[in-house]
């Protein structure tokens, strides 16, 4: 048995090393009553316990994440309330204490043992050894040939990004002490909400295979292996999966990583990734915070690759230089900002790393660098020296902000070709806490430490005669071919550093048709365009599309995706792409992206699965309308304003399409500036199919993107469609504020209705077939409108007779034995529960989440045709109760249907 823990100081009690002071104000004891404190706490344990246990955790996480200076170990230990007592030598004294008490028991054979997480960090190991090293030394000093620290626990507590090479290199720094060194917690991450995917499973398993060979490679020094729990459901971490079983205890791809570590590293090769590459152009800006010309010659760098959540504030980089430094400009586009925490890391901000030496180490050497600038241009450095000669300048307009920063470059001698290690990072904060994180290039989050995960910046574009090139704003440097960008494009002389590129020499003209391929295997054509009867027309030929299918590679939806760059000439009033309609019959998985000045077009490859005649190409058309020419009402012009319409529609031979297929949605983005009270109701902004008539119909999917700044909406037809701000007039619902905004939403799309313009009635109870209705409504639910069952007590005329057999039809409301629905009664919430389970499942919605029935007091109520509905949407937080109950048997009130039905809407 081991002993865990004698001092630490998250489970120390206040008064063992703390007082209040007269004005009741939380200070550290003195250091002789502290350490009296300590010292006896130590005998008391270990005495305890006694020669039952084979060592003892002396220590436990008194060092610092991090440290930027580890040679001082006494300055990068935590500021811990027993540091704050006793001193920088608590953790000394702490040891000599325990070493004490074995002194007085010669015979026990216990190991003394300091205990640390994130150990693989470099810099926190280097930390850990020089003080395990200076505590032995001085203690040698006076006990010739004894160690006052016996071993070194490396806790493991690690994820599927963590580098094996770096926990090699700590593994070999602790044993180079002559101390034992034991893994002592191991765990690994992956997957989120209880879930975990195939590939994470396997990815896990992987990790804990090398892991595991590591250990067997040095196993005369290691004294044990200590897994931090049996199984995922038990562990302390069950969110995220990080054990050899599952919570059934069935044994997970990491179990035979363990077992077999060389077996599974043969049959489960990992994927391989190139990082990203782009070029830095040659140009001197002025640091100001404002986007000069000079700037135009630099290529985008799209910072869009999430490490945390899905999504978030993205940003766009540009590189320059000249001969002493590195400029960076990342432009971000945020909803709100926010520096309300302590922790820089956690503010509204963007990161540059940089290896100047681009040597992909696993850790930081003197010539690498992190910096981080918030939206009110405050810094911070890692480690600090490297903010001598920095400069930095903010801009922010609304929640969007510009940071534009001069990094000297002190290792290296700037010259074209030069090769340095980069990567551009987004912080985006909400409340004091961070919400997501953009990279340019990793997605491992392992930044700080590892500049392996950097992506590659190539310096380009300096001329023979530099005093040829502008600065400021006179417009930089460029070469004949102009910069042709990340994907190459710019002719024989251009600085265009991409990967593939079927371009011709543009002499730094507009781009010509062609096919790119970006390093991560994201294909882009970019089609020539022709003025006919005033549209901008693109073709692009079968041969063009079947290049640009065999060079794509699948996303991690598994799909490839082709992305068409349609120009809109400066005299076209709208686009028109022609494809190929053969490729659109489903046969082939992939997705294009049919980007406009107007709109971007997802479009599935099965789009036309449903048409016979698939010969010829296809006509896609996306064009602008004004309201005056559609036979709108005066209310719903209002709404709709100045705010964008437009027009989508398809055709082959000469003719207009009328295309429904809701096998095959496209998904629809129309850029769109809110003005500052749509973005304090962004929920409010909608949008609206416009027909023949003049009728608006809102399109309940619609939403605005803050992330992507675009009104984003799922269609299965061409027509047109309005952005709108849909606002609404009920006047009773000061008794429920905590319903209004999903009221508010769900109104707004149409998928509720008040009982009159201004009234809501938010309290009044809502029967069975209504919640049916609104669910089929929220969830756009289609079906042939045969159903299974014609339930006899449904009126044949029923305004919501429709939405009824969409949910028989589907399985969702299934009626009772004797055919009947009771479709006028008040649905109880537990019945509500299992329709909303049912009405998700013939979605395709999954959902996961963290809460649990075992919160709520009355859960042994809930009947048990009800249990594994009630307890999915608990764990997805759909379903909350109300003061620590359930309340299955309890009615439901139109206001808290719109709170569901809400959350529904934002899975």
């Amino acid at each position: 048995m081991h002993g865990h823990v004698l001092v630490w100081h998250q489970q120390s009690p206040a008064w063992m090393n703390t007082a209040q002071d007269a004005q009741g104000n939380t200070v550290p004891l003195s250091r002789e009553e502290a350490l009296n404190n300590l010292r006896t706490h130590i005998q008391t344990v270990m005495e305890h316990f006694g020669d039952k246990v084979i060592s003892w955790d002396v220590v436990n996480e008194a060092m610092n994440d991090n440290p930027p200076n580890p040679a001082d170990w006494e300055a990068s230990l935590r500021k811990s309330p027993w540091y704050n007592a006793i001193g920088p030598d608590y953790v000394e004294q702490a040891f000599l204490a325990a070493r004490e008490v074995l002194d007085d028991h010669p015979d026990w054979d216990i190991k003394l043992y300091y205990n640390d997480y994130n150990e693989d960090n470099q810099n926190k190991a280097q930390a850990i050894y020089n003080m395990v090293k200076a505590m032995n030394d001085r203690y040698a000093e006076t006990h010739p040939g004894k160690k006052l620290v016996d071993g070194v626990g490396m806790q493991g507590h690690y994820n599927v990004n963590t580098n094996p090479e770096n926990v090699k290199l700590s593994l070999e720094k602790f044993i180079s002490l002559g101390v034992e060194v034991s893994i002592s917690e191991l765990d690994i991450q992956a997957g989120s909400n209880y879930e975990l995917p195939e590939k994470l499973a396997n990815a896990q398993g992987y990790l804990y295979a090398q892991l595991m060979k590591i250990f067997k490679d040095h196993a005369a020094d290691i004294s044990r292996v200590t897994f931090w729990g049996m199984d995922d459901g038990t562990s302390w971490r069950a969110s995220s999966n990080p054990l050899l079983f599952d919570k059934n205890l069935q044994a997970k791809p990491a179990y035979y990583g363990v077992i077999d570590p060389d077996k599974f590293i043969t049959e489960h090769p990992p994927e391989s990734g190139n990082a990203n590459q782009s070029t830095a152009a040659y140009g001197t800006p002025v640091i100001d915070g404002t986007v000069d010309a000079v700037w135009n010659q630099a290529a985008a760098m799209p910072v869009n690759r999430y490490q945390m959540a899905w999504q978030g504030a993205t940003g766009t980089a540009k590189a320059l230089w000249d001969d002493h430094n590195l400029y960076v400009l990342i432009q971000v586009s945020d909803t709100q900002l926010d520096k309300s925490s302590a922790n820089a890391w956690e503010q509204d901000s963007v990161e540059v790393f940089l290896d100047e030496n681009n040597a992909k180490t696993t850790f930081y050497q003197d010539d690498d660098g992190q910096f981080r600038i918030n939206f009110d241009n405050e810094t911070s450095f890692n480690p600090p020296k490297i903010a001598d000669g920095f400069e930095s300048a903010t801009k922010a307009a609304g929640t969007n902000y510009t940071v534009e920063m001069k990094i000297p470059l002190k290792t290296v001698t700037p010259a074209n070709q030069l090769k340095l290690g980069f990567d551009a990072q987004v912080n985006d904060a909400k409340d004091g806490t961070r919400q997501s994180v953009a990279a340019w290039n990793d997605t491992t989050g392992n930044g700080y430490q590892d500049p392996s995960v950097f992506g590659e910046l190539t310096l380009t574009g300096k001329p023979a005669n530099p005093g040829d090139c502008g600065s400021g704003n006179e417009g930089g440097c460029g070469n004949n071919g102009g910069n042709g960008g990340s994907n190459g494009n710019g002719g024989n002389s251009g600085s265009g550093d991409g990967s593939n590129s079927s371009g011709n020499n543009s002499n730094g003209g507009s781009p010509q048709t062609g096919i790119t391929v970006s390093t991560d295997g994201v294909v882009t054509i970019k089609p020539e365009a022709k003025i006919q009867d005033g549209r901008a027309v693109s073709t692009i030929s079968a041969d063009n599309l079947k290049k640009a299918l065999e060079q794509a590679a699948a996303t991690g939806s598994g799909k490839r995706q082709i992305v068409i760059e349609a120009a809109k000439l400066p005299v076209a009033s709208s686009v028109e792409v022609q494809l190929p309609a053969q490729t659109l019959s489903g046969k082939e998985s992939f997705e294009l992206l049919l980007k406009t000045d107007s709109a971007v077009l997802r479009i599935p490859s099965g789009m036309l699965s449903n048409q016979t005649d698939l010969s010829g190409q296809v006509s896609v058309h996306i064009g602008t309308a004004s309201t005056d020419h559609l036979y709108l009402s005066a209310a719903d012009r209002e709404r709709i304003g100045s705010r964008p319409v437009i027009e989508l529609s398809l055709a082959a031979g000469g003719r207009t399409l009328d295309w429904n297929n809701p096998a095959a949605p496209v998904t629809v983005e129309i850029p769109y500036k809110p003005t500052a009270e749509e973005l304090s109701h962004p929920d409010q902004i909608v949008v609206w199919y416009v027909d023949g008539q003049g009728q608006a119909t809102p399109i309940p999917n619609g939403r605005y993107d803050a992330a992507t700044g675009k009104v984003v909406f799922h269609t299965t037809h061409f027509s047109t469609y309005a952005v709108a701000y849909a606002s609404t007039a009920f006047t009773d619902l000061q008794n429920v504020p905590w319903a209004k905004p999903a009221i508010d939403a769900i109104a707004a799309r149409g998928v509720i209705h008040g009982m009159s313009e201004s009234r809501f009635s938010p309290e009044a109870l809502i029967k069975r077939a209504d919640f049916v209705a609104l669910l089929v409504r929220a969830l756009e639910l289609q079906g042939t409108g045969v159903p299974k069952t014609a339930f006899s007590d449904v009126d044949p005329i029923a305004y919501n007779r429709s939405e009824l057999n969409t949910a028989n039809e589907l399985g969702i409301a299934v009626g009772l034995p004797d055919r009947t629905f009771k479709p006028d009664s008040p649905i109880t919430r537990q019945e509500m529960m299992v329709l909303t389970a049912r009405a998700l499942a013939a979605a395709g919605k999954t959902v996961g989440g963290s809460g649990s029935l075992s919160a709520y007091a009355d859960a042994a109520s809930i009947a048990g045709y009800a249990k594994d509905s009630a307890a999915a949407l608990v764990k997805a937080g759909i379903v909350t109760g109300s003061n620590g109950k359930i309340m299955p048997q309890g009615p439901l009130t139109r206001a808290e249907a719109a709170v569901i039905l809400y959350r529904i809407w934002k899975l």
